[in-house]
């Protein structure tokens, strides 16, 4: 029996055109995130995808992209809001832009993750890193008996970075060099405790993240 995750980033907001931190802060979908949603959904619908169910972080901009993307809604018992998919929390650095090119403290972030000093209150890789490998164990735990199926796993673009990081391998250097697009969507088969990754369906056009 096998069964495919489908991990997919929100569509965009205010602050991701303003190249700005959202962390966990509660931003919403702007007006062309949800039209990315939307036609992240027609792809998938054309792709033949049906989602059984739904696993998002609790942020707005999250659960509104899975609706749309899925067509089931948050108030669906298929439809599981999950703590561990919330962005990574940036702490002090929220609302921040992250012009990485006029700060070398934040260029540090994105260029060396490993030499990064995280401020006082903001969540480390290290922290995210367990509790999005908590995730992927409970889900191949509690979905180990299903099978020919699809699930949509709904996060944000530091917290799939982690996720895929673990499902990949990726040391913690190689963090920031993943490409995550808005509404872009990963895929993986499960197998038999075997995760494998797939091509990727849907890679919308490139905006401003």
């Amino acid at each position: 029996m096998k069964m495919i995750w489908n991990l997919i980033r929100h569509g965009q907001t205010d602050w991701n055109l303003q190249r700005r931190f959202q962390g966990q802060t509660d931003i919403p979908l702007n007006d062309t995130g949800r039209n990315q949603a939307l036609e992240a959904a027609a792809k998938c619908k054309k792709e033949g995808l049906h989602f059984c169910r739904v696993y998002s972080s609790p942020l707005e901009r999250a659960v509104e992209t899975a609706e749309i993307v899925s067509g089931i809604k948050r108030e669906d018992p298929r439809f599981f809001i999950d703590q561990r998919l919330i962005e990574m929390d940036f702490g002090p650095l929220d609302g921040t832009a992250f012009d990485h090119e006029h700060n070398e403290k934040i260029g540090c972030l994105f260029t060396h993750p490993s030499q990064f000093q995280f401020p006082e209150g903001m969540e480390t890789y290290e922290e995210l890193r367990t509790r999005t490998a908590d995730f992927i164990s409970s889900l191949l735990e509690k979905e180990g008996a299903s099978g020919d199926e699809n699930i949509l796993i709904q996060s944000h673009g530091a917290c799939l970075r982690g996720l895929l990081a673990r499902l990949s391998q990726l040391e913690t250097d190689d963090f920031w060099r993943l490409t995550i697009d808005n509404c872009e969507l990963f895929r993986y088969r499960v197998e038999e405790g075997r995760i494998t990754k797939l091509d990727r369906p849907l890679q919308l056009n490139r905006i401003p993240r």
